[in-house]
């Protein structure tokens, strides 16, 4: 199957559940793999075929997936990261802010209200 961003992972973590082959590869190959075969037609059940035709083609690595461990490792490092950048951000708003001289002081406790909140879930002081 083609790895479509989180929407694959549901179908493939199930298919391996239920002791299927499965093997993910990257839509970009396989549209270039489509482009050498010349084929115009742009259906779902054309791209199935060509699909199957690219593994069989191409070795294509099985793909066992990740324990819960390491799925619920990766979610709290992404979070961290949201976090990180939204944190950025209000720093950047806050100080930005203040060049204008504070002229209303509604904005900046609001930005500094919510960069606490985000320091708060994050366990940061």
């Amino acid at each position: 199957m083609e790895a479509t961003g989180y929407y694959h992972l549901q179908l493939a973590y199930f298919l391996v559940e239920k002791h299927f082959k499965v093997s993910i590869v990257n839509p970009l190959s396989v549209k270039r793999f489509i482009q050498m075969k010349l084929s115009k037609i742009k259906t779902d059940k054309s791209d199935a075929r060509m699909i199957r035709l690219y593994a069989q083609d191409n070795e294509v690595k099985l793909w066992q997936g990740q324990s819960k461990n390491q799925i619920e490792a990766l979610q709290i490092a992404r979070l961290q990261d949201q976090y990180t950048q939204q944190s950025t951000a209000l720093k950047n708003k806050i100080h930005g802010e203040k060049t204008l001289g504070n002229p209303c002081k509604i904005v900046p406790n609001s930005l500094k209200k919510s960069l606490m909140q985000i320091k708060k879930g994050t366990g940061q002081t």
